[in-house]
């Protein structure tokens, strides 16, 4: 390492680039890394380019984060390695839809799936450490990306395109009574209110009419409380959004209490991640009584 040491900063980000960050290549794309040991990965690779040496001898210049950015976004063009790792994860999922010739799918059609599709497929307890993580990838993103895309008003809602002029009215998909914005869709209408007032006895809490609440403050949750109800909440959005879909172009829609089943039945996948070791007496009691 003596030598890298009299190395300028580029050719240190070159190196870092070329050999540090393709070491872990392969086993980031069959599984998802501990953190610790991508902890450990980010630190040998950010030592390196401010010091030279795995070692740390100074304080880095410029966060770690802001380096892991894109050159147009004013970073280094670094890869975020926990973001990296669920992409090449994602890329295993894909294959399992769209290339069924692949010996690795045949052999998980074969061993795990048998047969059924994603939408009613129940990783099995049994199941290895690596296909549980690669489920868990798939269960969660669905739900969070429907739900960023609401927070970030990125959802097209009959008000939006009826002001593009693509849709012929601007009225609510499900109920067709109120103007179609986020706001009504998802708490006003009435088919939103029965979802939620069985979503809020079958978790035993009250929830508010948004999705922006901080639980983090609520000094009657735990961590996992936390963590569990903004899945739920997830969760909502996204099945909300799916039979608002389904009634637009299907001319179909399920029941609340049909809704209310298809998210436990994917939130208890969560659940099962969340609840193995130690925990106090009244979280497992509540994770309990939503299994």
């Amino acid at each position: 390492m003596l030598g890298t040491k009299k190395l300028s900063y580029a050719g240190r980000l070159i190196l870092v680039k070329a050999v540090f960050k393709s070491l872990h290549t392969y086993w980031a794309s069959i599984f998802i890394l501990p953190k610790g040991v991508i902890a450990k990965i980010e630190a040998i690779c950010r030592n390196f380019l401010w010091c030279g040496s795995s070692e740390y001898f100074k304080t880095p210049t410029v966060a770690w984060d802001k380096i892991c950015t894109g050159k147009r976004q004013g970073g280094l063009g670094l890869k975020n390695e926990i973001i990296w790792n669920k992409a090449a994860i994602g890329k295993l999922l894909w294959w399992i839809h769209a290339h069924p010739n692949k010996l690795w799918v045949q052999w998980i059609h074969s061993i795990y799936m048998r047969g059924t599709t994603w939408d009613s497929y129940q990783c099995p307890n049994a199941a290895s450490w690596t296909w549980k993580k690669v489920w868990n990838k798939w269960t969660v993103p669905k739900h969070s990306i429907i739900a960023w895309m609401y927070h970030h008003r990125g959802l097209n809602t009959k008000d939006k395109l009826f002001r593009l002029n693509i849709a012929s009215d601007n009225l609510c998909c499900i109920c067709g009574n109120e103007e179609e914005t986020l706001q009504h869709l998802f708490f006003k209408c009435q088919y939103s209110k029965a979802v939620m007032a069985l979503i809020c006895v079958w978790i035993g809490y009250s929830l508010p009419e948004t999705r922006d609440q901080d639980w983090r403050g609520n000094a009657r949750l735990s961590r996992l409380k936390v963590g569990i109800i903004n899945s739920i909440l997830n969760a909502v959005t996204y099945h909300i959004w799916r039979q608002r879909n389904g009634s637009r172009h299907e001319m179909q829609i399920q029941a609340p209490a049909g809704c209310l089943k298809l998210i436990q039945f994917e939130v208890r996948t969560i659940i099962q991640q969340q609840s193995k070791g130690t925990m106090p007496r009244r979280d497992r009691n509540w994770l309990e009584k939503l299994m």
